[in-house]
């Protein structure tokens, strides 16, 4: 069985323009959602999936240098490149759903997702709203199915999976609580880069507790450092 892990990446952010290449702490920011991507052992691939427009022939091009896989197609309808993306895999192959904003993730709940996602021979395994650390789980077979059903609007295009949730009778789902195994949403989401303030964070942060030395992506130390910088309650550690 295949795992394809499959980044959606742009450079177009209304937000944070070219955030996708951005230097963070000295690494582009693909390259570190990149290389969080590949610590999943579970995760046989990876594939960046970009549009076609010119501000994002970047993307394609720093993907060949890295010889990272790169699929291009169009940039609102993203649902569209990850069937590109998957065309060459088999209808029981599946894709884990990465955003290139979010560095960060708790590789043992993906884990732990994925193994249930897998177990349960599920078409599609999530948290409850989303999270910034934690993966999305697709069967292939089930994401062509929702390309071909003609009620498709551009929402479920642009956002890949929310027409597997609008239409749970016609799927196998399972979901989390968005606070399973510790996370955390209400601080998670300080782990994504979306704006300047965002950028500027995550930066001092991954600098203070010396992320890119350490052996392991430690959340204690995560969550910590943002509990005395950037939140006036008290985070409880994992």
């Amino acid at each position: 069985m295949v795992v394809e892990a499959i980044i959606q990446a742009r450079m177009g952010s209304s937000r944070l323009r070219g955030k996708s290449l951005m230097p963070l702490a000295g690494i582009p920011l693909l390259k570190r959602v990149i290389d969080t991507v590949k610590r999943n052992d579970f995760i046989t691939g990876v594939t960046v999936a970009t549009s076609t427009l010119t501000e994002d022939d970047p993307i394609e091009a720093y993907c060949a240098y890295l010889g990272a896989k790169c699929v291009r197609g169009d940039s609102k309808d993203v649902l569209s490149r990850f069937i590109k993306a998957a065309e060459d895999l088999q209808n029981g192959d599946q894709v884990i759903r990465v955003t290139a904003d979010n560095p960060f993730n708790r590789h043992d709940v993906s884990a732990f997702l994925f193994k249930q996602h897998i177990s349960g021979s599920n078409d599609y395994t999530y948290v409850d709203g989303l999270s910034h650390i934690a993966y999305e789980n697709i069967n292939v077979g089930a994401l062509r199915k929702v390309w071909a059903q003609p009620d498709l609007n551009d929402y479920h295009k642009e956002h890949v999976t929310p027409y597997f949730r609008d239409n749970r009778d016609r799927f196998k789902l399972l979901s989390y609580d968005n606070t399973i195994d510790g996370l955390n949403p209400t601080v998670d989401k300080l782990l994504t880069v979306d704006s300047p303030d965002d950028h500027k964070r995550i930066e001092q942060m991954i600098i203070d507790i010396k992320y890119d030395t350490s052996p392991e992506l430690n959340f204690n130390k995560i969550y910590k450092w943002l509990e005395i910088n950037y939140t006036d309650k008290k985070i409880e550690t994992l």
